[in-house]
């Protein structure tokens, strides 16, 4: 690197220049937990590259999960300047092993827990070895499509489809929370049409089972039996599923959530061929909506939607209470989530209770229609490997 360029470089506090070079070690070697870490929490952070614009620290965090990494590269010019005490700008050249060079230019910022990036830009690698506007360059690169489009649309809203996929952890909050609504129907159902037996929240099994177990109430010991059991069977497919890939919706998530779907789809179909089943049956399709559920809990854990499991509310409702101003009073404490989730399994089973005036079979399609439709949104909707577009 030459003096010139190393000479604004070396007014950068220690501790600041420590902590550029952890996060650029980190985009090389895709260390996802560093990336995170170095960059500002809540909704204030911005990444925008030739695509487009990200906002907020879980949409950019999300970005990254489903990116896949970016090529090898190393800094070959950086200037810095400081804005205040506690705030520099940082604009830094790389060049790519596989050749073309890119720049990125960060906004850091110092909080409470060290400096963060609040804003970052990105031009994208270019393979000729020339930046856009590069000085002395001799000419111009082409215009790349996506930038051509925004330059035609000044106000740069992504449509359509592109509207989704620029905003993947607000899509995947929105079928979470959708859901969970969809968890609260098949929990009233399985409770007042299959004799007090939870098909997605195991915690009033486990409960249940061990008040049964001493005769308390003639409460069922075989429904709760088989629903834990089932549960775990499906969890279990979901983690071997899953196995091995980066938090985030993949095709493997939408062949889960389909399969729930389906499967709700058809017991219920199979509910309504046989309108009054007897007691094996009856455990039969507890199993079967056990597993169901059980998958869908584990695919949803792999997406990784904070505060939002889809089948848990005790600690939803504890991180709701114990975060608000009456608690711990928590910076950026996503309550609207948290009692979002909270509101919509009880409206479920609100609606549960309803369908069952239709029948078994009208209480298990709805939430086969609302898994299906989330199947659907997620995998048109899911981001695109992105690993072209540079840091």
């Amino acid at each position: 690197m030459d003096t010139e360029s190393t000479r604004h470089t070396e007014m950068l506090p220690r501790d600041l220049s420590t902590e550029f070079w952890r996060y650029e070690r980190a985009v090389v070697e895709n260390d996802l937990g560093v990336m995170d870490e170095l960059f500002a929490e809540g909704d204030e952070p911005m990444r925008a590259d030739a695509a487009g614009l990200l906002v907020g620290h879980s949409t950019i965090s999300q970005f990254r999960r489903v990116r896949g990494g970016v090529a090898q590269r190393s800094i070959s010019a950086m200037q810095s300047r400081r804005l205040s005490s506690d705030a520099w700008v940082v604009s830094s050249v790389s060049d790519y092993a596989a050749g073309g060079m890119g720049v990125q230019t960060q906004v850091w910022i110092r909080s409470r827990a060290g400096w963060r990036i609040l804003a970052a830009h990105i031009t994208p690698r270019a393979n000729d070895g020339t930046l856009a506007q590069r000085a002395g360059g001799g000419g111009e690169q082409a215009e790349p499509r996506d930038v051509r489009a925004r330059r035609e649309d000044p106000v740069g809203r992504p449509k359509g489809l592109a509207a989704l996929r620029r905003n993947p952890a607000g899509v995947q909050l929105a079928m979470m929370l959708a859901l969970t609504f969809s968890t609260g129907v098949i929990d009233a159902v399985g409770y007042l049409g299959l004799d007090r037996v939870f098909t997605a929240n195991m915690t009033g099994n486990v409960v249940i089972l061990g008040m049964a177990l001493v005769g308390a109430d003639g409460l069922p010991i075989i429904g709760p039996a088989v629903a834990l059991l089932g549960f775990a069977v499906g969890a279990a497919f979901a983690g071997r599923l899953l196995r091995g890939l980066a938090a985030g919706w993949t095709i493997r998530s939408t062949v889960a959530f389909a399969a729930v779907g389906t499967t709700l789809a058809l017991t219920s179909l199979a509910t309504l061929v046989l309108p009054s089943p007897g007691e094996p049956l009856l455990a039969v399709i507890t199993g079967v909506l056990a597993v169901a559920m059980g998958l869908q809990a584990g695919a949803a854990r792999h997406l990784a939607v904070k505060d939002v499991t889809t089948v848990v509310v005790t600690s939803t409702l504890t991180g709701l209470a114990a975060d608000s101003i009456f608690g711990g009073r928590s910076a950026g404490h996503p309550w609207a989530r948290r009692l979002g989730a909270i509101a919509l399994i009880g409206a479920g089973a609100a609606l549960g209770a309803l369908t069952l005036h239709v029948g078994l079979w009208f209480g298990i399609a709805v939430p086969a229609f609302i898994t299906i439709l989330v199947a659907i949104v997620g995998h048109v909707a899911r981001p695109e490997p992105a690993g072209a577009r540079g840091e």
